[in-house]
């Protein structure tokens, strides 16, 4: 028994000195070239790390890479997919050896997203038939046995997850759809997210900047691990702008189609300034289409979105009762049942000729 734990003791250290030892002894440019070369086997597309690369193993993984770059599909209208100014994740060795996941930082800066769907209707994110940068059948095997037990089990339970100081500093998503020519840019991306763990609440918090408006954005999840595996989860989220406003209290399920039920308050200042943000300007005579405010029980499933119990105000058009929108058919259909105090149509009506 003594020789054994010697043993150990000895392969123990001989451990700790490889971990210590082998990432100084390494030339940064052979962890550049090998995980370039991974990628590219994984994705297809070229992937380039042309600043510097900082790994240490010792007390936690931590990985700082400098200006990365992965290219984009054959065809593509942007020269690159995505690119990034630099990443830092430091991640706590321990958990891993049970399945869990703990970091202590994940740091994206400038992170740049280009996505694109082509005048034929293929994505950019739909990567071609690879290879394994290294094995061969056995490996080819080993995998499709891992996909077909995570599959097997797909509605098995969320790892245990826990982040620390998680960031998005000045980020950008692009989205081009060939088809029609047009384009979406969200930019100026900050975002901080909370999470202790899966059975702690969830806080993100930041902001974007969509056609020349700021959006302050702030979301609380009080369940994550329900969230996740499909559940009924507790959620808040809040949206404040010069163009929108929004708060929402209540509930969310993300299995099969999206639910939510709870209390919503939306103010909008002026519908068609919204509308023009949103890409589709009002061609209406008159002067309507002014402040829209309306506050009441949302009842949501899928592309079926019901208001209960709401308060409507309509430029100078005040009522109370329920809405239906449906938005899954070729076009949106409204019902309401609504208690108007004075339905004035004049702001909607032409100028007489």
């Amino acid at each position: 028994m003594k020789k054994v734990l010697i043993g150990l003791g000895v392969l123990v250290v001989l451990l700790i000195a490889a971990v210590v030892i082998i990432p100084t002894m390494v030339p940064v440019e052979t962890y550049k070239a090998e995980i370039s070369k991974q990628v590219e086997a994984a994705t297809g597309r070229t992937f380039k790390i042309n600043g510097d690369v900082s790994v240490s193993v010792l007390p936690n993984l931590a990985i700082e890479i400098e200006d990365v770059s992965f290219g984009n599909a054959p065809g593509g209208r942007a020269d690159q997919m995505a690119t990034m100014k630099q990443l830092t994740v430091d991640l706590q060795l321990m958990p891993l050896l049970s399945g869990g996941i703990a970091v202590d930082k994940f740091i994206l800066v400038e992170p740049m997203i280009n996505i694109e769907k082509n005048a034929q209707g293929q994505g950019n994110w739909v990567m071609g038939d690879v290879k394994p940068a290294t094995g061969g059948g056995a490996a080819s095997s080993g995998s499709g046995a891992a996909s077909s037990g995570q599959s097997a089990s797909g509605g098995g339970s969320a790892p245990a997850i826990r982040l620390g100081e998680v960031r998005i500093e000045n980020g950008r998503v692009s989205y081009w759809d060939g088809a029609t020519g047009t384009e979406e840019i969200i930019s100026d991306i900050t975002m901080e997210i909370s999470l202790p763990d899966l059975d702690s609440v969830m806080e993100m918090s930041g902001t974007l900047t969509r056609n020349s408006q700021e959006l302050a954005i702030k979301t609380r999840v009080e369940t994550p691990r329900d969230l996740m595996e499909g559940r009924q989860a507790k959620v808040s989220e809040e949206i404040t702008s010069a163009i929108l406003n929004l708060t929402f209290d209540g509930t969310a399920q993300m299995a099969g189609e999206t639910k939510a039920a709870g209390h919503v308050k939306i103010d909008v200042p002026s519908v068609r300034d919204l509308a023009a943000w949103g890409g589709s300007p009002l061609d209406v005579d008159g002067d309507g289409f002014g402040p829209f405010k309306v506050e009441g029980d949302l009842d949501m499933a899928g592309s079926k979105i019901g208001f209960r119990n709401a308060a409507i105000a309509f430029d100078e058009i005040k009522g109370n009762g329920e809405l239906t929108l449906e938005t899954g058919g070729a076009k949106p259909t409204v019902v309401a049942a609504l208690t108007v105090e004075m339905l004035d149509v004049n702001p909607y009506l032409p100028e007489p000729v």
